[in-house]
């Protein structure tokens, strides 16, 4: 996945960049190495506003937390993120395999094929 981490109203020292996306990275077998994750921090009077947003083949999944630290913001979003992931990826691997395809990839290419473009990108 590629990273990207907006700071607003706040500024994170290296060493929490760091160690926010070590949690983060615990999301990384779910998706491919193309897939974008937006990382956003913000503090509103004494509280850490973190917000992930990862768009994987026309799909968002996104989660807020607000907390007094930031890596416990980071995990309730992890937490989030990952009931997001797991519902989302059954729902759609069970709805191609009753139309007669054997996984997500297969269907993908005969998308593409008949399509000219991939599922993902009709949304974009």
């Amino acid at each position: 996945m590629t990273y990207k981490i907006v700071c607003k109203k706040v500024e994170l020292a290296e060493s929490s960049k760091e160690k926010l996306l070590k949690k983060i990275h615990k999301l990384d077998k779910f998706f491919e190495d193309d897939t974008e994750c937006r990382i956003g921090v913000s503090q509103q009077k004494e509280q850490m506003i973190v917000e992930i947003t990862i768009i994987y083949k026309g799909f968002f999944f996104r989660a807020e937390a607000r907390n007094r630290e930031l890596l416990s913001a980071a995990d309730e979003c992890l937490a989030n993120l990952d009931r997001q992931i797991r519902k989302n990826k059954t729902r759609l691997s069970k709805k191609i395999h009753e139309a007669g395809f054997e996984n997500i990839n297969t269907f993908i290419r005969i998308f593409k094929k008949y399509e000219g473009t991939t599922p993902g990108s009709i949304n974009s």
